[in-house]
């Protein structure tokens, strides 16, 4: 793999993950219920994206820019990844829905219908937020950070903890807001885009084409509206 992060950005990439995980929505809810008019769900939700790719690019854009140039050194290999990346996504997807439906779970995709009910009260916003700047913020954090970080010293343990905080950072809040752990479960919709998010980065060696191809999944699934076809990553 050719990105290589330094011990400083590993480490920004850990604190970017705390911020945006926790501290941030904390801090944000805490907000509303102090003040619950001062601005709508959707203002607060592109606040909270907005925020954290600023940090992204003061704390991480040394690594975004180096990690460009694989991007422009190898476009052939970038693309072929892509597209391989899809083919495999549309297949594991196929497989993970047939898995929840194997265990009884639900198969509804809670992040995709709280989107969903989002776009009808303010589309650009949404665009804005699921299309460029979640994408940028959770491909430096749990790619960029966590898997390049880790994979410099093990393969094994980058996939594994790319994919599981990957899928759990989707589906925790769930759990606990609704106090019903059965949520997690709700994981293994997001383990196909794990896998591949991570094998674009690995296969390409730009965070950039693994960037590019979580725009494209959240870009179909927004203007789909809800198909079942393709699950927002966001």
């Amino acid at each position: 793999m050719r990105d290589r992060l330094k011990k400083s950005e590993f480490w920004s990439a850990m604190v970017l993950l705390v911020l945006h995980v926790a501290v941030f929505p904390i801090a944000l809810s805490v907000l509303v219920a102090v003040k619950p008019d001062i601005m709508s769900a959707e203002q607060i939700n592109l606040m909270y994206y907005a925020l954290t790719t600023l940090l992204v690019f003061v704390l991480l854009g040394r690594y975004l820019r180096r990690s460009f140039d694989g991007l422009v050194d190898a476009p052939g290999r970038c693309l072929t990844s892509f597209a391989l990346g899809w083919v495999a996504y549309i297949a594991l997807g196929m497989i993970a829905t047939y898995a929840l439906k194997a265990l009884d779970i639900n198969t509804d995709n809670l992040n995709e219908q709280t989107i969903s009910t989002m776009l009808s009260s303010d589309r650009g916003i949404i665009i804005a937020m699921t299309v460029f700047l979640a994408p940028i913020v959770e491909e430096s954090i749990f790619r960029g950070g966590i898997f390049c970080g880790l994979h410099q010293k093990s393969r094994v343990a980058a996939y594994a903890a790319s994919i599981v905080m990957f899928c759990l950072y989707h589906v925790w809040q769930y759990a606990v807001l609704l106090w019903d752990a059965s949520y997690l479960l709700l994981a293994i919709q997001y383990i196909p885009a794990a896998i591949v998010l991570c094998r674009i980065y690995e296969r390409s060696g730009s965070i950039w084409t693994s960037i590019f191809f979580h725009m494209s999944v959240n870009a179909i699934a927004v203007f789909s509206a809800g198909s079942s076809a393709v699950g927002l990553l966001h």
